[in-house]
C-alpha cells in the first residue's frame, strides 16, 4: 500500500513537470540574438539571397539589388534574445515554427532553423 502512494506521487510530479518543458532559442557563436523569421518561406528566401551574394560576380548594380533583397528579408524577421523560451508549433527537417513564450515579443509566431533551438 505504501508503494502505491509513492507511485501516485511520482506520476503526479511527472504530469505537472511535462507541461513546463519548453525549448529555448540558441544564438550562434559570438551572437546574442537569434533571427526568428515570419515563415519558412521567408527563411528560405533569405538563405537563397545570402548564397546568391556569395556566388554571383560583385558588380555595383547586382550588389545593390541583392543588398535591397537582403534588407527586405531582414525586415521580415525579428532579432530575439538567446535563451528565450519558445513553444514548438510544428517541425520539419529544416526548422520549426515556434511561438515566443516570454520577452517583449511574447506571443510572436515565426520560423527558426533547427540549429537555433535547444
Amino acid at each position: 500500500m505504501r508503494t502505491r502512494g509513492w507511485v501516485t506521487i511520482a506520476i503526479l510530479l511527472i504530469t505537472l513537470a511535462v507541461p513546463g518543458c519548453s525549448h529555448r532559442l540558441v544564438a550562434g557563436d559570438g551572437q546574442s540574438t537569434v533571427k526568428v523569421y515570419q515563415s519558412e518561406d521567408v527563411y528560405n528566401a533569405a538563405v537563397h539571397i545570402q548564397r546568391a551574394m556569395g556566388i554571383h560576380q560583385k558588380t555595383e548594380g547586382a550588389e545593390k539589388f541583392v543588398g535591397f533583397l537582403n534588407a527586405l528579408a531582414e525586415q521580415e524577421s525579428k532579432d530575439i534574445e538567446s535563451e528565450t523560451r519558445v513553444k514548438i508549433v510544428s517541425r520539419d527537417a529544416v526548422g520549426a515554427s515556434v511561438e515566443l513564450l516570454e520577452g517583449p515579443d511574447k506571443g510572436y509566431k515565426g520560423f527558426v532553423p533547427l540549429g537555433n533551438l535547444r
